[in-house]
């Protein structure tokens, strides 16, 4: 059975983060990113993995959205089970990693800030909530027209500010995400497919 979550992702300037706290971590211990000792530029990839969609740190998963200023569709499936996989012409970028939510609290889009600085009230993803444990993560990631209008704004894109107003559902965005979690025994290496539109 899949649990599903669906809304609007604010496409910030940062990356966003899925994570939850745990208390007492030592980065130096786990030595990896945390979010008690949260620097950008720890993040920061292989020039090879520029437009990668997950990174993973110690219970936490950071989302790099297609594009900035923009409100993203973002659909959020939690699966029992390996899931088949989708169809990745449909997207221009994918990325499978695992990723371990360590303690007893939920994980949730958001945590290093709060949930409306990047997520929609109302939304179902607003309170969306995944239990702690080890899990596989596909990440898949399209912005239509993203060639076509780099550096200038899309006819079709609809602002951060203006999304709530516009009568545009989050499944009618030019840019979407989706995120596809199971649980798994054991981490596995990292798989990329990058930006081949």
């Amino acid at each position: 059975m899949a649990q599903i979550a669906v809304g609007a992702l604010k496409g910030t300037t940062v990356p966003n983060l899925i994570g939850n706290v745990v208390p007492d971590m030592d980065a130096d211990f786990y030595g990896a990113p945390t979010l008690q000792d949260f620097e950008y530029e720890y993040w920061m990839p292989d020039k090879e993995l520029d437009d990668a969609v997950l990174f993973t740190g110690v219970s936490t998963l950071l989302l790099r959205p297609p594009q900035i200023d923009e409100a993203i569709g973002l659909q959020i499936t939690v699966f029992d089970e390996k899931p088949e996989p989708v169809d990745v012409s449909e997207w221009q970028w994918y990325t499978e990693v695992s990723v371990e939510f360590l303690g007893d609290e939920a994980a949730y889009l958001g945590v290093e800030a709060d949930r409306d600085a990047f997520l929609y009230p109302g939304e179902q993803l607003h309170s969306w909530e995944l239990a702690p444990g080890k899990y596989r993560v596909r990440g898949y990631s399209r912005s239509e027209g993203w060639r076509e209008y780099a550096g200038i704004g899309h006819p079709n894109g609809v602002g951060i500010r203006d999304y709530p107003t516009s009568g545009r559902s989050w499944d009618s965005l030019r840019c979407q995400i989706r995120l596809d979690f199971w649980p798994e025994l054991e981490p596995r290496p990292r798989k990329d497919i990058l930006e081949h539109w």
